[in-house]
Formats: C-alpha cells, sequence, structure tokens
C-alpha cells in the first residue's frame, strides 16, 4: 500500500467567499488494493473567509493529519 499524506497551499473556498490566505491543507493520495486511503486523524481549524459580497465569515476546517488504508470507502 502507497496510502500516504500530500501537502498542499491553497485557498479555501465554498459558496462564493474564499479564505484571504493560502490554507496548509492535506489530502491522502495513493492505493490501498481493495481499500480506499482515507483520513485517519484529523485536526479541526478556524479558516476566517471574505466574500464577494462584502460579507465575512469564520468556517471551522478539517484538516487531514494523517491517512490509512481503510475498508470504509466513502
Amino acid at each position: 500500500p502507497t496510502c500516504r499524506k500530500e501537502h498542499t497551499r491553497e485557498y479555501y473556498s465554498e459558496n462564493g467567499c474564499r479564505s484571504r490566505r493560502p490554507v496548509k491543507l492535506a489530502k491522502c493520495w495513493g492505493s490501498c488494493g481493495n481499500s480506499c486511503c482515507l483520513p485517519r486523524k484529523t485536526k479541526r481549524r478556524k479558516v476566517r473567509l471574505h466574500c464577494t459580497d462584502g460579507r465575512r465569515y469564520t468556517k471551522d476546517v478539517d484538516l487531514v493529519r494523517k491517512c490509512t488504508c481503510t475498508r470504509k470507502c466513502y
């Protein structure tokens, strides 16, 4: 199995809003045979979003800390 965490640094976006700065994110990727490569451990972090209509709000985002092969594929 080659399930591992890949670091990225990108803007977090949703509903026409985005973070003011790029956010350190991570994604699980790789092969696990008949299983799926998914997060095993996450950490919640607050991200401040700025919207095109002038609104601002804070969103709790789950950040991937560790990845593992699991039979629960969703």
